[in-house]
């Protein structure tokens, strides 16, 4: 869940398969919005050291079309929180950036390990072409830091569109 947006959806992921849920609902039926989800190897307490969850980039402002208007807001002064809620914990994430990027797999890309993840980080910091990315270099350097990132579909078939959330907080219930 993202205050202040319509984002607020339950997250999936397919035993087997990474983009099941990009076409299939809640209800089993195929087609579009689908659902937001995870691939199978992230892990489902959300432990993650970076952990990304996919959805599409819906015209209506639904799924993670409404993330956009992050990107188009007043990003830099205000600052964004992202929720996640489990049976067992809730889960604060403060969003650091926002970032378009090319079509590659960031768990391809980059592996799961507090080294990888920095690089991650850092080119993300170097090289993100959104005008609103904040400097995320200081905050890349804790290697404990757990990353969140939510990747949809950018302006045409070569990108994504990237916001880039740093774990703070996790309660236990």
């Amino acid at each position: 869940m993202i205050p202040d947006t319509n984002v607020s959806y339950p997250i999936l992921q397919h035993s087997k398969y990474d983009t099941y849920y990009l076409n299939h609902n809640l209800n089993g039926s195929t087609g579009y919005p689908g659902c937001i989800f995870s691939k199978p190897q992230s892990k489902k307490d959300f432990t993650d050291a970076l952990l990304i969850l996919y959805g599409h980039n819906m015209r209506n402002g639904t799924m993670f079309g409404a993330l956009r208007q992050l990107d188009k807001s007043d990003f830099v002064k205000k600052v964004y929180f992202i929720y996640i809620i489990t049976p067992t914990s809730k889960i604060l994430y403060r969003i650091r950036s926002s970032a378009v990027w090319c079509n590659k797999d960031i768990l391809y890309t980059f592996s799961n390990t507090p080294d990888s993840i920095y690089h991650f980080v850092r080119a993300i910091d170097l090289h993100g072409t959104s005008q609103s990315k904040i400097l995320l270099l200081d905050a890349s350097k804790d290697k404990k830091s757990q990353w969140l990132v939510l990747s949809t579909c950018g302006s045409d078939s070569k990108t994504r569109f990237f916001i880039i959330a740093q774990k703070q907080n996790e309660w236990r219930k």
